[in-house]
């Protein structure tokens, strides 16, 4: 139905946006697979790779807003 195929059009796009962003910590980053024993560990080493990726990609902005004006 409509409906359905509208349903998959805006999941299929937060999909995509999602996708990009692990495929970019997995092949740029250098995986994000941990070897720590505890959780909390674990939670602190996948928050530092998103730190990581956050401030890459606010550079990537910044430049892309200076070379466009």
């Amino acid at each position: 139905t409509e409906a359905v195929k509208k349903r998959n059009t805006i999941r299929s796009r937060v999909r995509a946006r999602v996708e990009h962003i692990f495929a970019t910590m997995e092949n740029s980053m250098g995986r994000i697979y941990s070897k720590s024993r505890n959780l909390e560990r674990t939670a602190i080493k996948l928050g530092m790779v998103n730190i990581t990726y956050n401030l890459l990609r606010l550079t990537q902005l910044k430049v892309a807003l200076v070379t466009a004006t």
